[in-house]
């Protein structure tokens, strides 16, 4: 089949990676054609597939922005036209309604990466209208629907009246646990050695973002430190909300660093964008997921398939589904750590102070909860997952053949 992927750009975020990763794996068996609105700079993903680029940027403001969707439409019409396009799939939302209004023949497929409900990005009039009329109105006019978790699937259905009718399967993200488990094998600077040397680490990865959760846990971190004064925190990435978290540390009397070569009597280390963050929490002492939302937080389980132990709030959505069934404890799966929302609530506040305290501390339960890490990772490898998406490409096809 002619395969077209259409997202609006290539950054740095779990969306993009997901995209790339997709692409790889239907160029395996199809013709892809990987379609951006721009590319900017470098791609930090390989693609699989021909890629192209609309070239047509966001607009400055409200008329702008009108005038440059409806290009992006008129443009991705003429190229599914031109390249005779058989199943078009989009991934976020700006793409999903391009998607839509510029569909010819082809099949459209709309692959939902996070929550609708629960984004705060979604507000105001603007969100009103996303949510109440564009998404129950546009969305129903897909061909088949993917989301990254039950959850969002759920979601989507209930909130926002997706027709019962609709294909709508869930297709989790996938980990390649061979190439994580390689990369963390790479050696780390002598001053992030000694940094984790000084004490037990909690490490947190990703893009600083709000909905992270990261100044949720400080908090249960300026706490846990009464009970273990040792315990560092460690900080890849960087993002919008990184300012700001700054300052909230300084406000709980805590300290950090944000040098290359760190401060070591500092309580918090910002890094920074690391190209393989893999090395970094493969030699830490637990991972931590406080968000207050997710899609398919990639990030939890590339940790997992890291061999170390896991921490997640139970937000919307993933968390819980990635971690199994509850083990023997309230707060144990069968996979990681499962603990109440938000961090900071003063009840929930003690539990997430009196479990860490207690994983710190216990280095047999730190080994079985890495071993079933592990294991939980290699149930989400790319044949599994490529698996899915060919039977609902085949399936899209067939539906298309009858008619």
């Amino acid at each position: 089949m002619r395969v077209m992927i259409l997202t609006p750009d290539l950054g740095y975020g779990g969306a993009e990676k997901s995209v790339a990763a997709v692409s790889r794996i239907l160029a395996e068996r199809h013709e892809v054609h990987v379609v951006f609105f721009n590319l900017d700079g470098d791609c930090p993903y390989f693609i699989g597939g021909t890629v192209h680029s609309l070239d047509i940027r966001a607009g400055r403001n409200v008329w702008q922005k009108g005038i440059h969707f409806w290009k992006r439409v008129r443009k991705v019409r003429a190229l599914k036209r031109k390249l005779k396009i058989d199943v078009s799939i989009s991934f976020l939302e700006g793409a999903d309604y391009v998607n839509l209004l510029s569909r010819e023949k082809e099949k459209v497929i709309l692959s939902i990466r996070g929550s609708k409900k629960f984004d705060h990005n979604i507000r105001g009039i603007s969100g009103w209208i996303r949510k109440r009329l564009m998404i129950p109105w546009l969305y129903n006019r897909a061909d088949a629907c993917t989301a990254v978790t039950e959850g969002i699937r759920n979601e989507l259905r209930r909130e926002f009246r997706i027709r019962d009718t609709m294909p709508f399967m869930v297709i989790p993200n996938f980990c390649d646990l061979p190439e994580i488990e390689q990369r963390c094998t790479e050696p780390l600077p002598e001053s992030a050695q000694q940094f984790m040397h000084t004490g037990p680490t909690v490490i947190t990865a990703g893009r600083i973002a709000y909905e992270k959760g990261y100044d949720l846990f400080l908090p249960v971190f300026a706490r846990l430190r009464q009970h273990i004064p040792d315990v560092r925190w460690i900080i890849v990435g960087n993002g919008p909300f990184e300012r700001e978290l700054k300052s909230l540390i300084q406000n709980h009397n805590l300290t950090y660093t944000d040098t290359t070569v760190p401060d070591y009597g500092a309580t918090i280390w910002f890094t920074g964008f690391q190209s393989n963050p893999f090395k970094w929490v493969s030699r830490s002492t637990i991972f931590l997921l406080p968000s207050r939302t997710e899609g398919f937080p990639n990030a939890l389980l590339e940790a997992m398939a890291c061999g170390v132990p896991v921490v997640a709030a139970n937000c919307p959505y993933g968390p819980e589904e990635i971690l199994g069934e509850p083990a023997s404890e309230k707060e144990f799966r069968q996979y990681g750590v499962l603990l109440p929302q938000p961090p900071s609530d003063p009840h929930n506040l003690n539990i997430w102070v009196s479990v860490l305290t207690r994983l710190l501390g216990d280095r047999l339960l730190q080994q079985e909860l890495s071993k079933q890490a592990r294991l939980r990772a290699q149930q989400y490898s790319p044949a599994a997952v490529a698996g899915k998406w060919y039977g609902l490409l085949e399936m899209i096809h067939e539906k298309n053949s009858d008619h």
